[in-house]
């Protein structure tokens, strides 16, 4: 099993969390993990090399024989250069890898991911997974392609590499980057959308979960409600869009499971970020003075005190996904 990541040093902490959660619920599958990078220090390099132990192999290529197309590229918003990496597989990896999964770092692993690693890709671009605002009609305007392809979030994408090479998809990709700028909310994501339409596959929400609403006030057609509903339930890829898992601002109910999978890496002592600049810590309010006193009780008592207490109801809204989170936490302890 081929994955991917696009990360720099950066992102080497949650990067080395989700190897580690992937490597706790697919025991029985030969891990190799590709990281596409423009620079990941000698001593991350190893860390991860770490992280991977005897049960997987760790592969590093660098873009920086591409870094003046890149230099091209859109940077809008928090999405940083490190977002096109993924684009350079085709060219990157061994010619003989003919698929690989691509899993943004701010996700976690819950469940076995053999299914849909097998997913028949037979004159398939990529198998990618519905998103909560599918059927976006604005969206699919701006897009200009028929509204039933749908939409779909780029932070997991199992790619059919072979199909992408013979069909250029990547410097298609690049090309409408370059060409539709102005109307470029999620730079890579929107030309992904646009390029693989009538070519991709569709698999579950639970291989993409990145959204807690009610499935009600999602914009997704009423037959496809009850199976976002129990995959947000038993997600097997959690998709931490937002406020990530490692900030102290984080209100995600799966938060804890994150919290668990790094206290066993060799990141466990690593403290929580502020997701907000000091200036702006006043206007977190409520939220924040709840984290405050969840770290402290963390400093205090220990992740296994946090554990037994995070789970217990925290309101209506939260019992949804809460209920079988004991279930996957005892997945990712085994």
């Amino acid at each position: 099993m081929h994955i991917l990541f696009g990360i720099n040093d950066g992102f080497v902490m949650p990067c080395g969390v989700l190897m580690e959660s992937v490597l706790r619920t697919n025991k029985t599958e030969k891990i190799i993990f590709h990281i596409i990078t423009n620079h990941i220090s000698e001593d991350n390099q190893q860390k991860l090399r770490t992280t991977a132990g005897t049960h997987a192999d760790v592969n590093f290529y660098t873009v920086a024989d591409y870094a003046d197309l890149l230099q091209g590229f859109l940077q809008i918003g928090s999405w940083g250069i490190s977002i096109y990496f993924r684009l350079f597989a085709t060219k990157l990896l061994p010619p003989d890898v003919s698929k690989v999964l691509y899993l943004d770092a701010d996700m976690l692993v819950t469940d076995s991911l053999t299914e849909l690693w097998n997913t028949d890709l037979t004159d398939c671009s990529v198998a990618v997974a519905i998103n909560h605002n599918f059927d976006n009609i604005v969206r699919m305007n701006t897009l200009q392609y028929d509204r039933n392809e749908g939409y779909f979030n780029s932070g997991m994408l199992l790619i059919n590499l072979d199909y992408w090479r013979k069909n250029d998809i990547a410097e298609k990709i690049f090309d409408y980057i370059q060409k539709n700028s102005k109307i470029l909310q999620a730079p890579d994501q929107y030309a992904l959308n646009a390029i693989t339409a009538g070519t991709r596959k569709l698999v579950p929400f639970r291989y993409n979960m990145n959204n807690v609403r009610n499935v009600a006030n999602m914009q997704v057609r009423r037959e496809w409600h009850e199976m976002m509903r129990e995959s947000q339930i038993h997600p097997a890829i959690i998709h931490f869009i937002g406020v990530k898992p490692w900030h102290r601002e984080c209100t995600h109910p799966y938060q804890p499971l994150w919290l668990y999978v790094q206290s066993q890496t060799l990141w466990k002592y690593t403290k929580l970020r502020s997701h907000t600049p000091k200036s702006e810590t006043l206007k977190c309010g409520f939220w924040t003075i709840l984290k405050g006193i969840k770290l402290i009780l963390i400093s205090l008592f220990g992740q296994s005190f946090v554990e037994r207490i995070i789970f217990k109801k925290k309101g209506d809204s939260d019992t949804f996904y809460l209920k079988n989170a004991e279930k996957l936490l005892e997945k990712l302890r085994n």
